[in-house]
């Protein structure tokens, strides 16, 4: 809304001017800030009725008294990592099923806002990218054919599962789920080396080699990137 300024000569017409604009231009704002908090790349600004907010999660330990990682078979699922991986705010994501559970291995990006937990714990060092240089502790201009993510210009990891949103962790175990209705619980996190470590699994799937044969180290390895003591966001439901 305009107020009613009394502005003479030319001073006053220009003053009319810049008024008028930045009228347009808060109104204007003010629209696409709506639109966007209500679109799929935003993940900061849900209230507690959005469907990523009310009601149970549905990730991480869901249940009471049972051995959550005590898995027998695994399967690399590319088809479910494909489908993570076109979500806003998503660079890219690996799931391994189980005969019990679903674990993702998830690498965001700037495409959307609100997928950082409260310690925005993003431990990547971008710096040097624009001039060439990937390693800036060594100034190399090369990457590691084995990993798919690094501490220097790459997307972005995070340690613990905390750190990333309760929201994306939401929308993710919902996406997992609905893919794959029989895990029982499903974990994320944006842990460097265990999506590395996932990627691995996936080349040995591209080049038709099996990973059963590791699977109680992969037990081994989900209990140390999942602690219990990291998942105490809302209380796990008893059965």
């Amino acid at each position: 809304m305009l107020t009613s300024i009394r502005l003479k000569g030319k001073f006053g017409l220009r003053a009319a001017i810049v008024l008028c604009t930045a009228a347009v231009l808060t109104a204007g704002c003010g629209h696409y800030e709506q639109q966007f908090r209500k679109s799929d790349h935003d993940m900061s600004s849900r209230n507690q009725n959005d469907i990523l907010t009310k009601g149970d999660r549905m990730y991480g330990y869901q249940m009471k008294g049972v051995p959550h990682h005590d898995n027998r078979r695994m399967m690399l699922s590319l088809d479910t990592g494909d489908e993570i991986g076109r979500m806003n705010g998503v660079a890219l994501a690996y799931v391994m099923l189980t005969d019990r559970n679903a674990y993702v291995g998830v690498v965001t990006d700037a495409t959307a806002t609100g997928t950082t937990g409260k310690r925005n714990a993003i431990d990547v060092n971008n710096a040097g990218e624009s001039e060439g240089v990937y390693d800036i502790k060594d100034g190399s201009s090369h990457i590691d054919p084995r990993k798919v993510v690094t501490d220097t210009n790459s997307y972005y990891t995070q340690p613990l599962p905390s750190d990333l949103s309760s929201e994306l962790k939401q929308k993710i175990a919902m996406k997992v789920r609905e893919l794959n209705p029989q895990v029982l619980e499903v974990f994320i996190t944006s842990n460097r080396d265990f999506v590395n470590r996932l990627n691995e699994y996936a080349q040995m799937k591209w080049t038709g080699k099996s990973s059963e044969g590791d699977i109680l180290d992969f037990n081994h390895m989900v209990k140390k990137y999942f602690p219990e003591e990291d998942d105490a966001e809302r209380p796990a439901r008893s059965r």
